[in-house]
């Protein structure tokens, strides 16, 4: 763009900065004239002239050229509202406001020795400026005026449509928080050139002026090195793209901070201007839409990943679940075992060994080797049972018991009476909850076979007053047993146990009238 300036600018020629100087304006707002012992401020400090004061510039103007003398004065941007004289005398009204400022020059008006040309500015909240003087020679002049105000406010209207659109990517950028401080960067940028108030040098660079403010530079200077920074790491054409795009934003106040030592800012500074404009636009409007995209992209990349790791998690999850499943019912086989040995032992083995003493000792009879033995048969049925899937519902193990049960005291020569409410209510247990319920039923009738001698046994299972609960009673008519002797018998103790476990309560009534079994089960109503 600066090159495309310079080329495009045939019949213009700038005024030396180091030619024009400040003072300050006569009484009511006057041109002064300024003379050799006049207190002058070179234009190059502008920037620290009082805000809201009035501001008079000037030069000198001499026929040097080939060209002969100027057709009209050409000044980009003004701080304010100006006016311009010649030689004392007004060329444009007091009614010219702020921006390019375009005065014809009357030949006849011009001096051969040389002309004073003064621009009265009147004081602005902001300060006063201005951003360079041209010349403009013949009609060449006047068209290449034309065209560089037509590019210069295109390239404004460019830069601040960059600006939103930087803003709005560093936003989202920093929603999205891949990387924060490069989106932190890039909206600083964004703002200062959508809010010219709170730096104006790059207000005048894409107006076209060069006023350079050192503060606002290196502020954005830094902003873009720390853009650059933090993306050093970014990977793929992405990466590469926004680090380039971070480079040439970076070149706009490095480009300012070389021409200011180099002496350079007279010759170059509306070319400077249009080329800082072009660089923050470019910027602006690619750089941080590709550095959104790029971020997005890791987002997508996160969340894939992220999912993978819930899914590698779910899997572990589940194969803990199945491994603490499998563990539990080793356990649950190994308690099962245990019990079966408990049983063996305590019940058919203790008959075969009492059996086998009295067999021993010739007191044994034939009808006692009979009625031994189907005790012990009893007795296996029992523990086979036990072992056998009982039904996952209620109504269901309490059918298996019943018939179960009925073969097993018929056996025994012991009647059996059964009574069960219709309906049981809305309840419902667990497959594991049943296997216990059965088991301690089980245990009852098992005991009453094997010690009571009873001739009859009978079976309620109804529900308890409290709807919550169902009460299971098992009684005989035997000869019963003494508790204090009895409490440390293996079978109540393994029924205590899993009434336990079952959160039930369990109670026995025993005497000479027989023993009854009373089971209070709490259960869970089904919806």
């Amino acid at each position: 763009m600066a090159l495309l300036a310079r080329q495009d600018l045939p019949g213009l020629q700038q005024v030396p900065d180091s030619s024009i100087v400040i003072v300050d304006p006569g009484r009511n707002a006057q041109v002064r004239r300024v003379v050799a012992s006049s207190a002058t401020f070179p234009l190059h400090k502008q920037a620290r002239w009082p805000a809201g004061a009035s501001a008079q510039f000037h030069f000198k103007l001499y026929d040097h050229t080939e060209a002969g003398w100027p057709a009209a004065i050409y000044v980009p941007r003004l701080g304010g509202a100006a006016r311009l004289s010649l030689n004392g005398v007004p060329v444009t009204s007091s009614e010219t406001s702020s921006g390019p400022l375009l005065a014809s020059l009357n030949r006849k008006a011009l001096q051969a020795e040389g002309n004073r040309i003064d621009i009265l500015q009147d004081g602005a909240p902001g300060g006063i400026g201005l951003g360079g003087v041209y010349l403009a020679y013949g009609e060449v002049g006047s068209s290449s005026v034309v065209h560089l105000e037509l590019r210069r406010t295109r390239l404004a209207s460019l830069l601040q449509i960059a600006g939103w659109i930087g803003l709005i990517a560093g936003l989202a950028g920093l929603l999205l928080g891949a990387h924060r401080l490069a989106s932190g960067s890039g909206i600083a940028i964004a703002a200062s050139v959508l809010l010219p108030a709170l730096i104006p040098a790059l207000a005048n660079f894409h107006m076209g002026a060069f006023k350079p403010a050192s503060l606002a530079i290196v502020l954005v200077l830094l902003a873009g090195c720390c853009f650059v920074f933090s993306l050093r790491k970014l990977p793929g054409t992405l990466g590469v793209i926004c680090i380039g795009l971070g480079l040439v934003g970076i070149s706009a106040p490095m480009a300012i901070i070389l021409a200011g030592f180099a002496g350079g800012i007279a010759e170059s500074s509306l070319p400077m201007a249009l080329y800082v404009a072009a660089c923050l636009a470019l910027f602006l409007a690619i750089g941080m839409p590709c550095l959104l995209l790029a971020d997005i992209r890791q987002f997508f990349r996160s969340f894939r990943e992220t999912q993978n790791r819930v899914k590698q998690q779910e899997t572990i999850i589940m194969e803990q679940e199945t491994a603490l499943h499998l563990q539990i019912s080793e356990k649950a086989v190994l308690q099962e075992r245990q019990r079966f040995v408990r049983d063996i032992h305590d019940g058919i083995g203790g008959q075969l060994l009492s059996l086998l003493l009295r067999a021993r000792s010739g007191m044994l009879e034939m009808t006692d080797v009979e009625y031994e033995l189907q005790r012990g048969l009893a007795d296996l049925r029992l523990v086979v049972d036990a072992m056998d899937q009982v039904g996952s519902d209620l109504e269901g193990a309490l059918a298996v018991f019943n018939t179960r049960s009925r073969q097993q005291l018929e056996t025994a020569n012991i009647s059996f009476e059964w009574n069960q409410a219709e309906e049981l209510g809305p309840y419902s247990l667990g497959a594991r909850q049943i296997l216990s319920l059965y088991r301690i039923m089980q245990e009852a009738v098992s005991n009453s076979v094997r010690h009571s001698q009873a001739d009859r046994l009978e079976v309620s299972v109804h529900p308890a007053h409290d709807i919550r609960a169902l009460e299971i009673t098992i009684s005989d008519n035997g000869k019963g047993f003494d508790m204090t002797q009895n409490v440390v018998g293996k079978g109540l103790q393994n029924m205590r146990t899993r009434a336990a476990q079952l959160g039930a309560e369990i109670k026995w009534d025993t005497g000479e009238h027989g023993t009854i079994v009373r089971l209070y089960l709490p259960t869970t109503p089904t919806n």
